[in-house]
């Protein structure tokens, strides 16, 4: 394996344009979406991999105050991956959630294949890892209520990350 790969991949997932679904049909390319994607091309490469999981408040990101004040569910479920470090006999944190588009506003992640990144977001509560797929699919229902309640705040929040882009 040339150690390039791993990082190839997590460059190509995180710079795909982040967007949040509007629906449960709608594509979307969120923090679980980029995860599940960049998780199954790193464990193609042979390395072991899982979804760490933490709560966040949208508000403590670097938003406009027009966006903060579209009611939404503010304390809400944020995926990132996590990959183990064999050498280290670790788990690294990779979280490949902005797309460097965003910058100018959201912390942007670098990996080096050996170290932690950045996470995405400031975590007020982090959760015990997702192990398996059948875990990740327990949460969907949650998910798609938070996609129901918070219609209009993602609505505004895709507009607005496409401005910073452009």
């Amino acid at each position: 394996m040339i150690l390039a790969d791993p990082i190839f991949y997590f460059k190509f997932v995180r710079d795909i344009p982040f967007k949040l679904p509007l629906s449960a049909d709608e594509p979307a390319y969120s923090c679980s979406f980029k995860h599940v994607v960049l998780g199954t091309l790193l464990a193609s490469l042979g390395l072991k991999v899982r979804f760490g999981l933490c709560r966040f408040l949208f508000n403590d990101l670097n938003l406009p105050e027009s966006l903060k004040k579209i009611p939404h569910i503010d304390n809400t479920p944020h995926f990132y991956l996590e990959v183990y470090n064999m050498e280290q006999a670790r788990w690294m944190i990779v979280d490949a959630t902005w797309d460097k588009g965003l910058d100018s506003k959201l912390p942007i992640s670098e990996w080096d294949g050996r170290s932690d990144t950045i996470l995405a977001v400031k975590p007020i509560e982090i959760l015990k890892p997702i192990e398996t797929p059948a875990e990740f699919d327990q949460l969907r229902p949650q998910l798609a209520q938070q996609i129901k309640i918070n219609g209009k705040f993602y609505e505004a929040f895709n507009k607005w990350v496409k401005s910073i882009r452009t």
